[in-house]
């Protein structure tokens, strides 16, 4: 779909017949058609790409909420669970990982 190699995947070959001629089974013979058939596979089973997201987990002081809850809202994520702890409050969310660059740990 977008060139990688597939991974943790399955495909069991059910039936085949191959050439009489002992010349025409070598493993290039066989590999090349079988990709082919694979890719035909995965196309026709209309695949999704998914975006990889983090669980985001925030300790911010409570006065500071607001600034954070935002931002994780501009960089399309989402705040799901607020702790509050005395003057502190720990945000956990999601933020997807390729609005994450340009923040600093």
């Amino acid at each position: 779909l977008i060139g990688e190699e597939i991974r943790g995947a399955r495909f069991d070959l059910v039936d085949l017949t191959l050439h009489a001629d002992a010349i025409h089974r070598t493993g290039n013979q066989i590999t090349a058609p079988l990709n082919q058939v694979i890719k035909g596979l995965v196309l026709a089973a209309k695949p999704i790409l998914y975006e990889p997201i983090f669980n985001v987990e925030v300790n911010v002081s409570t006065d500071q909420l607001s600034g954070v809850t935002s931002t994780l809202t501009k960089r399309r994520g989402s705040a799901h669970e607020f702790d509050s702890q005395g003057a502190r409050t720990i945000i956990r969310g999601v933020l997807p990982v390729r609005e994450s660059f340009g923040f600093n740990a």
